[in-house]
């Protein structure tokens, strides 16, 4: 799993297409995405939705290239 930071997009309906673009892959590798974080950036008139994406991939490595792409952190709570 990659978790990848800086998704933006204007319309939070359209997370899955802003992540295909970002990472410039086709629909057929991307096996399922969850948000981890989003946050809103109304500083200018167009407010952008920023998202925090953990995406399981077919290859990930080959995404790894990418600086706003990540391994994701295995977070299970242990006590």
């Amino acid at each position: 799993m990659i978790r990848v930071h800086q998704v933006k997009c204007s319309d939070p309906k359209d997370i899955e297409g802003a992540l295909l673009k970002k990472l410039k892959m086709s629909k057929q590798d991307l096996l399922s995405w969850s948000v981890h974080r989003q946050s809103v950036d109304a500083r200018k008139q167009k407010v952008l939705f920023s998202f925090i994406i953990d995406a399981e991939v077919r290859h990930p490595k080959k995404y790894l290239s990418n600086p706003d792409v990540r391994i994701a952190p295995d977070e299970k709570f242990t006590y």
